[in-house]
Parts: C-alpha cells; structure tokens; sequence
C-alpha cells in the first residue's frame, strides 16, 4: 500500500467509528484503540524489526517521526484509560482518542483530516498534561525494592548510596517504563520481596519520587547475550526455542562445524592476513576430531569445498574491507568478553577494534557464516541484530556511555550483491548510517552512530 494514500483511509476509518449512530462510547473507544494499535502497525511495517511490545513500537515510531512529547503523552494516556473499566465507557477518554488518532496521523503523514471529520474533532484536549518538576538525574541507580505499593504503583525501597531514608520508584508510566511492568510483575510473583534492581536514566523528581526509564532485575546475575538475542526469531520473541535447546540432544552438523571454522579463519588471518588455505587445513581438522570421524567421505569434501569460499571471503575483507573501514587490525583484539552489571549481561565479541587515540571510535565486528534470515530494513536478522545492540551496550556500559561504537555484522558465507541501506535515528536500537559492503562475494554489513536505550526488558 502506498503510504501517502494510508493517512486518507486512517481518517475515513476514525470518521466511520465517530459517525456510526448504533455504537456505544465503549465500543468507540475500543474500536479507537484498535485504529491507534493500526496506525502505529502501518508506520513501522516497513522496518521488519522485532517489537516485543506495542509501547516498543510507539517508542520507535515517534522517534523516527519526531512525535511531540505531548503527544505521546495523550496517547499512552488514551491507552490506559481505554484499559480501565471506570474510563473506558467515558465521553472524555473518547475525545482524548480521537484526537491523539488524529493528531498522530497528521505527524507521521503529513496529511489534514477531510472538513467532515474536522468539524467532529475536539479541538482542544479534555485533561491538561500532567508534569512533574525534575531536581536530579542519575544514570543509574542500584536499589533494594523491599515493598510493592500497587495503589499507588510505586516500589518502597532503599537506594544503596543513600541508605538512610526509604525511596519510593514509579512505575507503570506510560510514556517512560510502561515496557518495564511486566518485570515488575516478575519480582512480584516470582522473585518476591526484597529484590535488587537496577535503574536507568532516573529522573528525581521535587516528591523525591524516582521515576526510571528501564529497570534491570537482579542485575548480579549476569544473562549471556546470545541467550537473550536468540528469544527474538522473526516477528516472535520467547525464550521457549532457546530453552528447548538445553534439552535437547547436541547434534554435529556441517552448518556448525562451518561457523567453527570461519572464526577460526577469522582468527588465524588477522594475526596473518597472508596465510594459505592449504597452511590452515590441518588445523581444522584438530578444531574437533571426533566431529569430523562422523561425518562421511562426501560430507567432508561438501565441507571443505564451503570451507574454501569462506576462507576467500575472509581473506579480502581482512586485506581490504578492514581498510576500508579503518579498521586497523594492529587495533584489534579477538574474542574479548565483557561483562556489564549495569544491564545484567555478559558477552564475548568475535573482534573489538578500539582506536588508540583518546577521542577515537571502537567497533564491534561480529562474525555470521551462514546468510540473513527474514532481514530487517538493515539487512540484518532479528536475532542478529539485537546480540549486535546489546554488544554495543557492553562496550557503552564498560567504555563510557558517549564512546563512538561502529557496530558490523560480517557474513562469510553471503554472496549476493551490494545492498545499500539507510536508516533514521530510531527509538528502540537504529543505526543513522548504515553500508552493506560486499568484496568478492563477502559482505560486512555496517551499523556507525546511535544506539537507543529503550530496547526491553532486560531481566
């Protein structure tokens, strides 16, 4: 569907719900939210990224479009409301939705509403925007949550470097930590009290209340980060698949063995970018021995004949694609593993370049040997992309949140031809200039620039 011509039938549809005689204010409202859920659906659609939630999804939209922060306010105001048995009959709680619908599809679009639908809309909005006064902000905050106040939605704790006195922590915001709440329900239900958490990008307020951006549970014990990247496979995201695995038997295969291979190529070239193919054939046979008993004649020679063009590929990107992102390989440094209590995560990168100059970038070079599954507008897999966010946090977490990280996908195994890719500054995890470089067959997808913090709950 072409996109100029959604915003006309976004407004056809809020006039149909707002004219339909035998609908009850309830089912207006409901059919509203339904309308608001679509007009964020279609404004997103293109991107092909995984949203765990809907508040994710809103959060990547109004940054990508630039939404007002009233606006955005109205909205996740006109959600809760819609939510609530006591409002969601109210004439109030409609009006409030129909003009967050329709001031959001004039944002994004661009578009007017017809004169028929614009002489129905409220013209002013019904509540004004309720502000706090903001006194202090702290990056993060590490707290001992000893109660849970549901009335009020707040946690009663103890912030550990001002002990003395007991803190209260909003949550359930609606344009802040609303993506948070279910791992407040977690604690609550599973966890209990008292619990340590983590608070990010905390904004004090004049009540002394603490009202965070994201909250990390228990962030001492530290998640891998392929265990996390790997609950996000095409639209889904669980954790199911990645669980089913523990259990399940391990099976050799020339897909695996293949991806073992590759990084040891990988790693072999960037200590010597001249060695031969035939010098590193002995070694891959000792990477796994056993392996390679149970694998047939033919497989083997299927293996090493994929081996061989992984190896080629490798090769020209070390000697060439490297330069051309200056990527100095003297600056590199294979397999460094980074552990970050901040967020609750551990990892191990393939390659880390880090520029020696004080103001210098540093790069996350991640290695795939298979090729993009269901890609994102960035050409990436889901899972991909997000074990290459959170690396980028890693390094934030370890190096300074304002380091300049470059974050790169290289896949040895790809073969199709260049693909440019550009992208905005987007909410949840976006890259504002992206490259897919390919050198004889080899690909290093390229991610330079921003990295949002309001990717999910890391718990």
């Amino acid at each position: 569907m072409v996109q100029q011509a959604l915003a006309p039938l976004l407004y056809r549809e809020l006039h149909k719900i707002l004219s339909t005689a035998n609908m009850s204010t309830a089912e207006q409202i409901v059919a509203c939210r339904q309308l608001l859920d679509l007009i964020f659906l279609e404004a997103t659609r293109r991107e092909k990224l995984p949203f765990t939630t809907h508040f994710a999804r809103i959060a990547y939209a109004a940054h990508q479009y630039n939404l007002p922060k009233s606006l955005l306010y109205y909205v996740h105001h006109f959600r809760r409301l819609g939510r609530n048995a006591k409002t969601a009959t109210e004439s109030s709680t409609l009006e409030v939705g129909t003009k967050a619908i329709a001031d959001v599809i004039f944002a994004i679009w661009q578009q007017p509403p017809a004169e028929e639908l614009a002489t129905i809309l409220p013209l002013q909005w019904p509540m004004p925007v309720q502000e706090f006064v903001v006194v202090a902000f702290r990056t993060l905050v590490r707290v001992v949550a000893l109660e849970d106040d549901t009335t009020a939605q707040q946690l009663i704790g103890r912030d550990t470097e001002h002990p003395a006195e007991a803190v209260r922590i909003q949550y359930h915001l609606a344009d802040r930590n609303e993506l948070f709440t279910p791992t407040i329900d977690l604690a609550r239900k599973v966890t209990g009290f008292p619990v340590q958490l983590n608070l990010l990008d905390v904004e004090v307020g004049a009540d002394g209340i603490y009202r965070p951006r994201a909250v990390v549970l228990e962030p001492d014990f530290l998640i891998d980060v392929s265990a996390v990247a790997e609950s996000f496979q095409g639209g889904d995201t669980h954790p199911w698949g990645y669980l089913l695995k523990k259990y399940l038997p391990f099976q050799q295969s020339i897909p695996l063995m293949l991806g073992n291979i590759a990084n040891y190529f990988l790693d072999e070239l960037m200590s010597d970018p001249e060695v031969t193919f035939q010098e590193l054939v002995a070694g891959i046979f000792g990477l796994n021995p056993l392996a390679f008993c149970l694998f047939t004649d033919g497989q083997i020679r299927e293996l090493m004949g994929k081996a061989q063009g992984h190896f080629v590929r490798l090769k020209q990107m070390v000697q060439v694609g490297f330069k051309e992102e200056d990527l100095d390989r003297r600056y590199c440094y294979l397999e460094p593993t980074f552990y970050s209590e901040m967020y609750g995560l551990q990892g191990r990168l393939d390659v880390l370049y880090r520029n020696p100059q004080p103001e210098g970038r540093s790069a996350i070079v991640e290695l795939k040997s298979g090729k993009p599954y269901r890609p994102n507008i960035h050409g990436i897999s889901p899972n991909h992309y997000i074990q290459t966010v959170l690396y980028d946090f890693l390094v934030r977490s370890a190096n300074g949140q304002k380091s300049n990280v470059g974050c790169y996908i290289l896949f040895s195994g790809y073969r199709a031809a260049a693909i440019a890719i550009r992208g905005g500054r987007g909410g949840v995890a976006t890259a504002n200039a992206a490259t897919f470089l390919t050198f004889a067959g080899g690909s290093l997808s390229s991610f330079k620039g921003f990295f949002g913090s309001g990717f999910g709950c890391l718990c």
